[in-house]
């Protein structure tokens, strides 16, 4: 799909911290790779959990088989994982970024996990275009994103995006531009992203776990309104937290970044039945 290699750094790849027997399974989002989400692995593992993060399918180093990557790839994909950490684990937490949210959300349906955090959880696009991908996906089989949404790279705010998503990539090599310019996507590839979040939101209203959800206010890909739409479906023990920030919240770069992973590792560790682990007012 590039006329050039990416995600192909070691960073990309899936990661795996042993520590106790308390273990939480990191899942990144759309179209990143576990690096998304390798910083708060790194914290949780400081902190005496276990983390993995899981490579989705078609995405992060598989890349290249993103064009024929479905929704349920990426839920088995998960799914296993959890059960091969069921065999080891005395306590299992799922961590979803963004997509990973929605994929999250579908996976632990009936698995032996203790509960499930969500970091701006992606499951809708509130528009016209996104109810029509499944028309679309026959009309228009491919479609190329950067021009279409007139995306500037020349952009300081989209050229920075891109270089912390993609450092390898230089973005001043007319090759590199030109490639990203006439990038064509798969129709079909963005329903599938549209049928992971349905699913997600449907897979909500039927889990009873701990759950917690932290929004960034300033959210422009996943809005606040929408996490509240998807979190009105859920019954169970909920905490809900919105933090100055954008979509982002997993970079460490970020403003909210100490804030993200000192909630998250508090959250574990009050419901965590197998932790063996010190709370941060212990450290």
């Amino acid at each position: 799909m590039l006329p050039f290699d990416i995600f192909q750094e070691p960073e990309h790849a899936s990661f795996h911290f042993e520590r106790g027997k308390s273990a939480v399974l990191l899942i990144h989002g759309f179209p990143g790779s576990p690096a998304e989400v390798r910083p708060l692995g790194e914290y949780l593992a400081l902190k005496g959990w276990t983390a993995h993060g899981v490579m989705l399918p078609g995405l992060g180093q598989d890349i290249e088989n993103i064009a024929t990557t479905t929704n349920q790839d990426w839920v088995s994909t998960v799914e296993h994982r959890i059960d091969e950490m069921a065999t080891t684990y005395q306590s299992i937490w799922v961590l979803g970024y963004s997509l990973g949210g929605a994929i999250a959300l579908q996976a632990v349906q009936g698995k032996p996990i203790e509960g499930l955090v969500l970091i701006a959880p992606f499951w809708k696009i509130d528009s016209v275009t996104w109810k029509l991908l499944p028309v679309m996906k026959i009309l228009f089989p491919t479609f190329k994103p950067l021009q279409q949404l007139q995306i500037d790279l020349d952009d300081p705010e989209v050229h920075n995006e891109i270089e912390a998503w993609l450092p390898e990539v230089d973005l001043e090599d007319p090759g590199v531009r030109e490639g990203f310019l006439n990038l064509e996507v798969p129709t079909d590839l963005i329903n599938q992203v549209r049928i992971a979040g349905s699913e997600g939101g449907k897979a909500i209203r039927s889990l009873d776990l701990p759950l917690m959800v932290i929004q960034g206010s300033n959210d422009q890909m996943v809005k606040p309104s929408l996490t509240r739409d998807l979190i009105q479906g859920f019954a169970g023990k909920l905490t809900y937290i919105e933090v100055e920030g954008e979509h982002d919240l997993v970079r460490p770069q970020r403003a909210p970044w100490p804030q993200v992973p000192l909630l998250i590792s508090q959250f574990i560790h009050y419901y965590d039945s197998g932790s063996e682990v010190l709370n941060d007012d212990q450290v």
